[in-house]
């Protein structure tokens, strides 16, 4: 047997699908099979195409697309077109490399002798097949954009060293973290060549734990950081926040948009200005913000390196909407992190201000002065464009916001608006913060929309996504919390509709402020409910998977737009929560104390 049949049957003996064969099988099929490399951004299916082979992964990843539409990624010891294969149809998707890879390929009439020889290899892979169709008719969910198994850190192309102080505290929060195996220059085999790093990796990669390929410097390692470069599924390029943006390169792994821009600042009170300049022309999943002297940051970039980032999506749900800020106050006293967060209308507010670092009582204030103290949403204006006069709300928005813009956050946010212009969903993922606030929170006719600088019509998200989990799921894996709210009763109304005044008497009781003696729903209150009247049906036939749902109860009696409850809100909030969260294993892993935490709210108000 020549060398490479040798490492073709070693190859073979370490893939899952071959487990039940035994020497002699694995031997004639390895003097059967062909080892092929498939360099990054290679096709190596066609869609449509004749299906004259069969092909398992060796090394690598690959990404499986129908039409464009990215529906698979396939790893080490999974088969690529095997549907097409045994059916004889053409291929139903294209598959790409998305970093330099091995396939075995095995054609038909190499199938059918080792299969004569033994029965037993068909027998394997339709066992496969059958796990992956199984899988494919149960309902799944949104397919998030994974980090992957192998992630490669290091600086963008032509930018400086990785500062000692980034290095190290990467590794000690991969210690803190787990499941992570960091490999640099120093510890793999560099200098034998790249045939000696990829047999190297090679078992690593099949005992399918997560690695992270270190790149220090790559201008001093270049075969280092050109390995980590192609055998990376993601990349985490780094720069320092306020270096000057090189000019955007091409992109030889187009195929592959998850890449990820990682700018560090040297202390978490180094202001964070000019990410704008960085995102300018480049084509990357995500960005984070580093702060040297913060292992919470150094934690956070981990979960996202690893699919273990937790997101937190905070439903609409008007003056109701400070119960997040209470369950939010909660989660961090019970060191359960965020490490993105986004929402609708009042959701998205209290996400901004969350993403913010501002603390819980700052919040409360800040809520208080808007709608309270200023009455922003309650001032009437001629009803030509809206019903409110939307000034003193724009002012106060402005004021507590700022005029930052939300790629200048230190945590990942969005805000979802819904778009008049497209009849469909607008994230808001960079810009102006305050205004996406003020966009996921235009009310229809109680305040004027917001148009884009292209003329689109933003109103509020409530209309089409109250509760944003399913664009959380399409910007990041990993478990999400979603907030919601358990309103008790149905709203009803005890009023006399023959009672309700004409014009004219509708102006006298507006102009004398006449107390209002029919109990009628008014404009502003029928508005906002209407707003999240699909959020019970919508969370109700949420297929929640790996996510969890948490209903937080609201002050009795309490309205959509009565922010005098507010306080009252988010105290229920955060007890509800708090007292739950006790009793929790505190050793857990994040997502699993808030399913502990969700289920125990929902037992109790099954019990109440």
């Amino acid at each position: 047997m020549t060398v490479d049949k040798k490492r073709i049957k070693a190859l073979l003996t370490g893939l899952s699908v071959f487990d039940g064969l035994d020497s002699e099988a694995l031997e004639q099929i390895a003097q059967t099979v062909e080892l092929r490399r498939v360099p990054t951004g290679e096709t190596l299916i066609e869609q449509d195409s004749q299906a004259d082979s069969l092909y398992l992964v060796a090394s690598g990843r690959f990404r499986v697309a129908r039409d464009g539409h990215t529906i698979a990624m396939v790893g080490v010891g999974e088969p690529l077109g095997e549907l097409a294969f045994f059916s004889g149809g053409r291929r139903t998707a294209s598959v790409t490399a998305l970093r330099d890879s091995e396939i075995l390929s095995l054609t038909r009439e190499g199938f059918d002798a080792v299969a004569k020889h033994d029965a037993a290899l068909p027998q394997a892979i339709l066992a496969t097949v059958a796990a992956r169709l199984a899988a494919v008719t149960a309902k799944a969910p949104v397919l998030s954009p994974m980090a992957g198994l192998v992630v490669s850190i290091g600086p963008v192309a032509g930018g400086e060293p990785l500062p000692e102080q980034l290095v190290d505290g990467l590794f000690r929060s991969a210690e803190n973290l787990g499941q992570l195996n960091i490999h640099t220059a120093e510890t793999a085999p560099v200098s034998a060549g790249p045939e000696a790093l990829a047999e190297w990796f090679a078992p690593l990669e099949r005992a399918g734990e997560r690695h992270i390929l270190l790149v220090r410097d790559g201008q001093a390692t270049p075969d280092w950081a050109r390995f980590a470069e192609t055998r990376s599924d993601s990349r985490f390029r780094v720069a320092r926040l306020d270096a000057p943006p090189p000019a955007p390169r091409p992109d030889t792994r187009a195929v592959n948009p998850r890449d990820h821009l990682v700018l560090w600042r040297p202390t978490a009170t180094t202001p964070i200005h000019g990410t704008t300049g960085w995102l300018a022309g480049r084509d990357i999943e995500m960005h984070h913000h580093l702060a040297l002297d913060d292992s919470g940051d150094f934690a956070r970039l981990l979960r996202f390196a690893s699919d273990r980032a937790v997101g937190v999506v905070l439903a609409g749900g008007g003056a109701f909407g400070t119960a997040h800020v209470g369950a939010l106050s909660a989660m961090s006293e019970a060191g359960i992190p965020v490490d993105y967060i986004g929402g609708t209308s009042v959701g998205a507010a209290m996400a901004a201000a969350i993403a913010q670092a501002l603390p819980a009582e700052e919040i409360m204030r800040r809520c208080n002065e808007i709608f309270v103290t200023s009455r922003a949403m309650n001032r009437l204006n001629v009803p030509l464009y809206s019903v409110l006069d939307h000034r003193i709300f724009d002012a106060q928005l402005a004021k507590h916001f700022g005029d930052g813009l939300i790629e200048d956050l230190a945590m990942s946010f969005f805000a979802v608006s819904s778009n008049l212009s497209r009849n469909d969903i607008h994230v808001h993922r960079s810009g102006p913060l305050w205004k996406a606030v003020r966009s996921s929170g235009s009310i229809p006719a109680l305040l004027p929309p917001i148009l884009t600088g292209e003329g689109e019509v933003l109103i509020d998200g409530g209309l089409l996504e109250n509760v944003p989990l399913e664009t959380m799921r399409q910007v990041k894996s990993g478990p999400n919390i979603v907030f919601d709210f358990n309103n008790g009763s149905n709203w009803q109304v005890q009023a006399d509709y023959d009672a309700l005044p004409g014009r004219l008497g509708a102006l006298r009781g507006f102009l004398f402020k006449r107390s209002r003696k029919n109990r009628f729903p008014r404009i502003p209150s029928i508005l906002s409910r209407s707003m999240i009247i699909n959020s019970r049906r919508e969370t109700g036939r949420m297929d929640m998977g790996r996510d969890i749902l948490v209903k937080l109860p609201t002050a009795p009696r309490a309205n959509f737009l009565d922010w005098t409850k507010g306080q009252q809100n988010y105290e229920i909030g955060h007890q509800t929560l708090a007292t739950a969260l006790a009793e929790t294993d505190p050793g857990a892993a994040p997502d699993v104390r808030m399913r502990d935490a969700a289920r125990r709210m929902a037992e109790i108000d099954l019990a109440g």
